[in-house]
């Protein structure tokens, strides 16, 4: 091969290190502030057990819990229960059925969270081998 050649191949190999060093950092942009994911994925998930706690001792004791101590945000599932709670007690409804199904729905939600993030975890990875199989085929 000619000299310039191999500067020729030096300079792909470099933008192609640049290429995947860029692309990282993006989509570490985006996993992080985007969809939040890996920033909050350990908060959210202690939210949600939380709450899935909380709803199962109330089931359990059928106490309620003071209006004033802190409840886990857990999307907008927190005021709902909240809500729930003020008008069983205000009111006197039956609120056993409704916390079983309220319970349900956190979990469903919960686990389409995971398997979402998963998901695009998983789109990252195959794009990243994807490009670097180019890459190699283009030289």
């Amino acid at each position: 091969m000619s000299i310039i050649g191999l500067l020729f191949a030096s300079c792909l190999w470099m933008v192609l290190i640049f290429y995947f060093i860029f692309w990282l950092f993006v989509s570490f942009l985006i996993d992080s502030f985007w969809n939040k994911q890996s920033i909050l994925k350990a908060k959210k998930t202690n939210q949600a057990k939380e709450l899935m706690t909380i709803i199962q001792q109330i089931q359990l004791s059928g106490t309620f819990p003071s209006s004033n101590s802190p409840w886990p945000e857990y999307k907008s599932y927190t005021s709902l229960m909240v809500q729930l709670l003020n008008y069983a007690r205000t009111f006197g409804a039956h609120y056993k059925e409704i916390m079983k199904e309220l319970r349900a729905g956190i979990q469903k939600d919960f686990q389409f969270d995971l398997l979402l993030s998963q998901l695009i975890h998983r789109s990252f990875f195959q794009f990243s081998i994807i490009a670097i199989i180019t890459w190699f085929f283009y030289f």
